[in-house]
């Protein structure tokens, strides 16, 4: 543990992440060393990997049956949907007027909480935006300066990503599933797979999504803003 804590404090992001998994090897993947293990982690600010641990240990908590530790199971889901970037997430979902744990689960889906990955299509940042779509928020946002390779800046793509699904979850009425959906796969379908009635079904819009990816995405979304809930309480 003490040299995971020291390449964490000298910024060895690499190497930390080869440590811990070391560490959790050499202990047979117990419980409480990859839960001490992905905490030491994530206050180390290496989120994305602090967070992969957390869903290693919900897995091996859900094959066990049963938890060691009566304390580990919220401190797991706590590793594995955590607070990510909570100011910034919830300064511009108030601003945005929109659910901010709604914010925090489009941002795992899209981008695992790296805000410097990109995509196989060139979408950028936490929020994972195509310049087309991102140079229309920012004329919308007026925002000063922007640039392309803002995207990659958290204080530029977290703010972006709420108003863009506040803006959807407008356009469809209120509807935040079509607006999911919409984030992933554009506007043009949705009504569509509606079959033109904004209050359908939620189980019967899912199963009339035609797109594998949108399917998917649209229930990972879902299921990602749910657990924040039932984790941390309302918004």
């Amino acid at each position: 543990m003490n040299r995971l804590d020291s390449l964490l404090a000298t910024g060895f992001v690499e190497e930390a992440e080869d440590a811990a998994r070391e560490v959790c090897q050499l202990r047979q993947f117990s419980p409480s060393v990859v839960a001490s293990v992905a905490a030491r982690v994530q206050s180390g600010g290496h989120i994305p990997f602090s967070m992969s641990l957390g869903h290693r240990l919900l897995r091996i908590l859900a094959d066990a049956g049963e938890a060691s530790l009566l304390a580990i199971p919220n401190v797991a889901r706590k590793l594995a949907y955590p607070l990510a970037y909570s100011r910034l997430v919830g300064a511009s979902a108030a601003r945005s007027t929109v659910d901010p744990y709604l914010v925090l689960a489009i941002m795992k889906q899209e981008s695992w909480f790296r805000p410097e990955v990109t995509s196989a299509a060139n979408a950028r940042g936490l929020t994972q935006f195509i310049r087309p779509t991102a140079e229309s928020v920012a004329r919308e946002l007026n925002w000063p300066n922007w640039n392309w390779d803002d995207m990659t800046r958290p204080y530029v793509s977290v703010p972006f990503g709420a108003h863009h699904l506040a803006q959807l979850i407008e356009m469809f009425r209120g509807n935040v599933l079509f607006a999911i959906a919409s984030y992933n796969a554009g506007p043009g379908p949705i009504l569509r797979w509606a079959n033109g009635d904004y209050r359908r079904d939620d189980d019967l819009f899912v199963a009339a999504i035609t797109y594998k990816e949108t399917r998917e995405y649209v229930t990972s979304v879902a299921t990602y803003a749910e657990c924040y809930r039932e984790i941390y309480g309302v918004s």
